[in-house]
């Protein structure tokens, strides 16, 4: 999975730059020719992994404090006190401005796994779909 830079390069002809995030499965990773995966016993045969699901947390995890300091915008939360998250629960509109101002090293990110080789083991035992994993990325770019 890749993080691109702006996507707007037709005006100034310069091509995207593309940030590595993470790699999974894939019939030739060791891993999967090895069937290990996490929970044991759960990877019976090599197979892919698909990245599915992506949300930012930066909005919803910011600090009043923090969202100040930086300057950001002005927080519309009544009575929120430093300390506190800067947006008010259920409040998706200002989750989604705090979002678009978060500078991209500042950012959280969730990204959602599936890895459809992992249907073995506790995973079938439990008559789930298949395994996987979430992960939490924070760019350095």
């Amino acid at each position: 999975m890749f993080i691109s830079s702006v996507l707007e390069h037709e005006a100034d002809g310069n091509e995207l730059t593309y940030y590595f995030m993470a790699m999974s499965g894939g019939k030739f990773n060791t891993r999967m020719s090895e069937m290990i995966g996490i929970p044991a016993m759960s990877s019976s045969a090599s197979g892919s992994h698909e990245f599915s699901g992506v949300i930012d947390l930066s909005g919803m995890l910011a600090r009043k404090e923090e969202v100040r300091k930086e300057g950001l915008f002005n927080i519309r939360g009544r009575g929120v006190q430093d300390g506190e998250f800067a947006i008010r629960a259920h409040d998706g509109e200002a989750k989604r401005q705090t979002e678009l101002k978060v500078p991209i090293n500042n950012k959280l990110i969730v990204l959602g796994l599936q890895a459809h080789n992992f249907f073995d083991g506790v995973i079938k035992a439990f008559q789930a779909d298949r395994g996987g994993q979430v992960m939490l990325y924070q760019p350095d770019i």
